[in-house]
């Protein structure tokens, strides 16, 4: 989970074609999986029909974050522990118990190699500032290492860490917020050490050799080509009348989405097929508040999710889901089964 919003409710969209739909998981239908829930708890929610059916498959306290590296092998983190799957997420195991860290993000770059990271003895309530924390494991988990970080920039030891991706090559950066900065680091060895690195860029995608994209929350949008180390400003490619990106993920090298909002305030979801040159928008319903989450199986099959504003007393939050039919003529509302007033933290799209 990146952040904690209590005062809102939240739904889902998700894109289906003829192509796969409705095949009841088998074959090569999409598979998500999503982690939502309340301050009381979280439930992991898989679907493998491409979004339209969902199912609880575990539910933990304070979970906010999913990734898995293929149909079998997962992990799930949130405050004090990471839990494990070793089959698509109908049983799990803890991996680590440690109720002082708050777990933010988890994020694979091999089957056996990856990394979790979070907050230590965070203060304000949940996964806001304090210290950051990075374990790694080059062994799927069995053992998680405490990275070494450089924390050497004034504020950066109260720089909560909120996520972490790794590029194809195995290059990592981390971006963590403080009360007086925002610190981003940068790995080369696969997670165990991490510099401090400058960058425009906050919110990231990591992509295929040592490709990032990223953005600053606004209407910049970078990339760059050697993991962070040097940024292009692309965001003269974004069509004009457009505002505040709000998430961006990419399923290749070529194929890429970004959601923004209009200036109507109307949420925008823009989709390139040529690495970033051009982006072109995709329909939507109209829809009462932007996109936060967004993952795609396929160029056609994706979830993303969003939090929309609680309107006053008499109307409580509640989740729910938007797909697109069989025929590929739209979005419809699918319901996922959260608690009526869950909040989706995080969709992930399986390879």
């Amino acid at each position: 989970m990146r952040y904690a919003i209590h005062s809102a409710h939240a739904f889902l969209l998700v894109a289906l074609t003829a192509v796969g739909c409705g095949s009841g998981g088998g074959g090569n239908s999409g598979r998500f999986f999503v982690v939502g829930g309340t301050e009381a708890g979280a439930t992991v929610l898989r679907s493998v029909d491409d979004g339209v059916t969902w199912a609880p498959v575990v539910a933990r306290p304070g979970l906010g974050d999913v990734e898995f590296v293929d149909r079998t092998h997962g992990w799930a983190v949130g405050a004090g522990g990471v839990i494990h799957t070793s089959d698509g997420g109908d049983s799990w195991t803890v991996q680590v118990d440690d109720v002082a860290v708050s777990y933010n993000d988890v994020a694979f770059f091999s089957a056996s190699e990856g990394a979790v990271a979070g907050t230590a003895d965070p203060v304000l309530g949940g996964p806001m500032f304090g210290e950051p924390t990075i374990l790694f494991t080059t062994n799927g988990g069995a053992q998680w290492n405490p990275a070494t970080l450089d924390l050497s920039r004034p504020g950066a030891e109260q720089a909560g860490l909120r996520s972490v991706c790794f590029t194809g090559d195995g290059i990592g950066l981390a971006h963590g917020i403080g009360p007086s900065i925002g610190l981003v680091l940068r790995s080369a060895d696969g997670g165990a050490t991490w510099d401090s690195i400058p960058s425009p860029a906050a919110d990231f995608a990591c992509v295929e050799g040592r490709t990032v994209w990223g953005h600053n929350g606004l209407l910049s949008l970078f990339r760059s080509l050697d993991g962070g180390l040097t940024w292009e400003d692309r965001s003269e490619a974004i069509p004009p009348g457009l505002i505040g990106i709000s998430a961006i993920t990419f399923l290749d090298a070529a194929t890429g989405w970004l959601a923004l909002l209009d200036d109507a305030l109307q949420p925008t979801l823009l989709r390139t097929t040529n690495g970033g040159t051009s982006w072109e928008a995709q329909a939507l319903p109209r829809l009462e508040s932007g996109l936060n989450r967004l993952a795609f199986a396929s160029p056609t099959v994706g979830v993303l999710a969003g939090i929309t504003p609680l309107t006053g007393i008499d109307s409580p939050p509640h989740s729910f889901v938007v797909a697109m039919n069989s025929a590929g003529s739209g979005w419809r509302l699918v319901d996922i089964g959260l608690a009526p007033t869950g909040i989706v933290a995080d969709v992930v799209a399986v390879p």
